[in-house]
């Protein structure tokens, strides 16, 4: 299935005005705020999207699995490592793999916001 993402030009005016007015908002605000406000247009604008029915279904056939890395970069932390398999590959261990590297989402994103995506790469 193809999904279109064009917009008229008069959808992406307002919606480039929407964006410079909250951007103009945001211009008093601390760090903490700031952040605040990026996550919130992010979630904003992923949420619709990744409630699409192919992701949607998508999720119904992997399994996800989690394990961390610990790591002494810029500090002692625990990695979070996302393991998505498809349900008819479960326990088999000759399967290919795919790496996505999450870039750490600090300004407006987290590693939850791809898990309708990779579980659709998964299957």
């Amino acid at each position: 299935a193809v999904v279109s993402t064009q917009s008229t030009g008069a959808e992406m005016m307002a919606n480039e005005d929407e964006f410079n007015a909250m951007m103009a908002a945001m211009q008093g605000d601390d760090d903490d705020e700031f952040l605040k406000s990026m996550r919130a247009m992010a979630d904003s604008a992923m949420k619709d999207m990744m409630r699409h029915p192919v992701l949607v279904e998508a999720s119904k056939n992997s399994i996800l699995s989690e394990f961390k890395v610990p790591t002494t970069h810029d500090g002692n932390y625990d990695v979070p490592v996302f393991v998505y398999t498809p349900k008819d590959l479960e326990g088999k261990t000759d399967r290919a793999a795919y790496v996505y590297a999450h870039g750490g989402g600090a300004v407006a994103s987290c590693a939850d916001d791809s898990k309708p995506i990779l579980d659709y790469l998964a299957g």
